[in-house]
Order: structure tokens, then sequence, then C-alpha cells
């Protein structure tokens, strides 16, 4: 398989390495941000429904916790979320 080499820049690739998984490869992480696009989508959805006092910490005990641990997390925040968008219309 042939790779292909990016720059980035240095505050972006530690952005990057505080959310990918311990073990998994940034090829993998790239894949899977990719296909789930869905749930970046969700993500920005959730601006002004979340207030973080210590984004340090919470990116830290992410940085614990396995990909499924997080995923689950997520997709209880996009639930609360939802249930907060259609309780509003």
């Amino acid at each position: 398989m042939t790779s292909k080499t990016i720059i980035i820049r240095e505050d972006v690739y530690r952005m990057l390495l505080s959310i990918k998984g311990t073990r998994e490869s940034f090829s993998d992480f790239f894949e899977r941000m990719v296909i789930s696009r869905r749930n970046l989508d969700k993500l920005k959805e959730l601006r002004g429904f979340v207030e973080v006092k210590d984004k340090d910490a919470v990116l830290k005990e992410l940085s614990e916790i396995s990909i499924d641990e997080r995923i689950s997390i997520l997709s209880e925040i996009f639930a609360i979320v939802n249930k907060k968008n259609t309780d509003v219309t």
C-alpha cells in the first residue's frame, strides 16, 4: 500500500493526538473520521449545548479510555442533544 506525507502545524498535531486512540494509527484515525462524518456534523450541533470548564481535564480523561467507550459517551451526548432539539420543536 502506498502512503502520502502531509504537513500540519504542531498545534493541530497535538489536538489530533489528543483525540485519536492510543493504539490507533493516524491513517486509521483519519479513516474513522471520514467514515463517521455524520458524527462530526453532530459534534458541530453540540456548540452552545455543552460548556466545558476544564477542557484539558476532559481531554486527558478521554485519552485514557478506549475508542469504544468514547463512542458510547458521544452517542449518549448526541441522544440528549437530539432529545432537546425534538422537545423544542
